[in-house]
Formats: structure tokens, C-alpha cells, sequence
């Protein structure tokens, strides 16, 4: 399936981590390709990125997580070593992206020409997910991970970045 991604070049190692994991849920689950929910619980395999951060915010945990999305227990989504990606060495996904997984990429990629970035990291890839109206969205929504409260997570994680800055004046 032609994602239009390319090589994925423009997504940070971090989110590269998150493809792998989502990859290795969709091969646990034994599925033919990896959905949005994989790209959901694939996450929290970064769990230093802005989105694991801003779902913990938000009371999201790995097990009722992988729960709503009726994901296995015990498929490891651990993030690779420091500077290794996870899945190999080039980490994009062996297993094609469903269309689900496909859109919610497109959205990360909107979400970060939006905000005037030039990479594509775990944010807006959580960015995509809520911004899909599509039954993933619906799942995260009642585990209370909304539009909005992803905004606004998102938001202040990029305001403390701002601030933690030599010279930001804090």
C-alpha cells in the first residue's frame, strides 16, 4: 500500500519506536495490517515522548488502554535502546498500514505543517488520532482522551519546552 510517506524520514526516532511497536502489536494480534488502534497503544513505547506524556496526563494507562482496543497483555512495547530504532534498522513497518493508520499519519503530517514543524513525532501522531472521526477517536474519547484535552496537553508540553530554553527569560 502506498502510504506517501515515503521513507519516513521526517518522523523523529521516537516515532519511528512507535511505528515498530505498533507493528509488533498488529503481529500479536495476528492481523493483516496495522490499524490506528496499534498506532494508539504503540505510544506508549516512547514513554519520554510528548504523546505518552500527554495521555498519562490525561489518566490513560497501558492495560485499559490495550482493553479498549481489544489488544493482547504482554506484547512488549518497550522503547529501543538510546539511539537505536526500534524493529531493525529502519524501523518502518513490514506489516502495511491500514487505511485507518494511513489517515491518521496523513492528519500527524497536517497537525505538523500546522504547527510549522518539519518532523512528524509522537504528538502528531496522537494529534492524527483525535483528529480522525473514526471509531479510534471514539475509543480514546471515552477513555477521556479528547480532542481538546490532547490540544491543550500538547500545548503546554510545548510552552515548558519554550520555557526550559537558555535565553526564554524563565
Amino acid at each position: 500500500m502506498e502510504t506517501g510517506f515515503g521513507d519516513f524520514s521526517r518522523f523523529t526516532l521516537r516515532a519511528r519506536n512507535v511505528l515498530a511497536a505498533a507493528e509488533d502489536l498488529a503481529r500479536a494480534a495476528d492481523v493483516a495490517v496495522i490499524g490506528s488502534e496499534h498506532l494508539a497503544v504503540g505510544l506508549l513505547a516512547e514513554p519520554e515522548g510528548v504523546a505518552a506524556k500527554a495521555l498519562a496526563a490525561l489518566g490513560v494507562r497501558d492495560g485499559p488502554l490495550r482493553s479498549a482496543f481489544g489488544l493482547p497483555d504482554g506484547v512488549a512495547t518497550e522503547p529501543a535502546p538510546a539511539g537505536e530504532p526500534a524493529g531493525g534498522d529502519t524501523a518502518v513497518p513490514r506489516v502495511p498500514l491500514g487505511a485507518g493508520a494511513v489517515a491518521t499519519l496523513k492528519g500527524a503530517l497536517r497537525s505538523a505543517l500546522h504547527l510549522g514543524h518539519n518532523y512528524i513525532g509522537t504528538e502528531h501522531i496522537l494529534l492524527g488520532l483525535v483528529d480522525e472521526e473514526d471509531a479510534t477517536a471514539a475509543t480514546l474519547a471515552g477513555l477521556g482522551v479528547t480532542k481538546a484535552g490532547v490540544h491543550e496537553q500538547i500545548r503546554a508540553a510545548f510552552a515548558a519546552m519554550k520555557a526550559s530554553q537558555p535565553g526564554s527569560g524563565a
